[in-house]
C-alpha cells in the first residue's frame, strides 16, 4: 500500500476523482493501485465512445411544428439572446459603479 505522501497520479488515481478511470487503473495493474501508465486499450475504447457520441444540440428537444420553435431555432434569435445577456452584464456593471444609493427610492431615476 502506498503512503499518503505518494502523489495521486503515481498511485493510479485521477485527481479529478474519475471513478471509472480509477477502477480501470486499479484493475489493470493487478489491484495494487501502483500503475504509472493507464491501459492503452481502455483509453482507446473510451476515446472511440466519445468520438461516436452525437454532439449535444438543444434543438433536438424542441417541437417540430409551430411558430415559436421556428423562432427559437433561428441563429438570429440565439445571437440576439446573447446580446441581451451581454447588455445586461454591462448595465449591472454601470449600476454597481454609479448608483451610490442604499435604498431604491433614494436612487436616481435612471437606476430605479
Amino acid at each position: 500500500q502506498c503512503s499518503p505522501s505518494v502523489p495521486l497520479m503515481l498511485r493510479g488515481i485521477s485527481p479529478a476523482g474519475d471513478v471509472e478511470a480509477d477502477a480501470d487503473a486499479y484493475q489493470n495493474d493487478g489491484g495494487t493501485g501502483t500503475s504509472l501508465f493507464p491501459d492503452a486499450m481502455a483509453m482507446k475504447e473510451r476515446m472511440r465512445e466519445q468520438m461516436t457520441k452525437p454532439e449535444y444540440d438543444v434543438t433536438t428537444f424542441y417541437k417540430t411544428n409551430g411558430f415559436c420553435q421556428w423562432i427559437a431555432r433561428q441563429s438570429f434569435f440565439e445571437k440576439s439572446t446573447l446580446l441581451v445577456i451581454a447588455a445586461n452584464a454591462v448595465w449591472i456593471a454601470v449600476d454597481t459603479d454609479y448608483n451610490n444609493a442604499d435604498v431604491l427610492l433614494d436612487a436616481r431615476p435612471i437606476f430605479q
